[in-house]
């Protein structure tokens, strides 16, 4: 079996959180340029029920805006339709983690990854 020194062991977690660092800025980034593309997509009122559901998703992550989108058409009363959501409960039962999907003017959706 081997071993890594003190010293080995600092090194790889110090690269490791520095890697993960970079990672959550690129991803920062990418979700910013998105949301900019969606809000000049959409109507005020519509980009108010975007950052509402935004707010209420808990934690969300990895904003694109795809083709298709992912999850099961629920009515919740959006301006432009069906939102599409995917949910998965955690081994507790208490928390939850999927996607939404929200359609856009042009036939695409704004889908976006949650936890909670």
């Amino acid at each position: 079996m081997a071993f890594v020194s003190d010293e080995e062991y600092f090194e790889i977690m110090r690269k490791a959180d520095e890697a993960r660092a970079i990672q959550e800025q690129e991803q920062a980034a990418k979700n910013q340029d998105v949301i900019a593309s969606v809000r000049s997509m959409v109507s005020q009122e519509v980009f108010e029920q975007i950052k509402e559901e935004l707010n209420e998703s808990g934690e969300v992550f990895d904003f694109e805006i795809v083709d298709e989108p992912y999850g099961h058409p629920q009515d919740n009363g959006f301006t432009l339709g069906d939102v599409f959501v995917e949910q998965t409960s955690g081994p507790c039962g208490d928390d939850f983690y999927g996607t939404v999907a929200m359609p856009l003017p042009d036939g695409r959706y704004f889908q976006f990854g949650f936890s909670c």
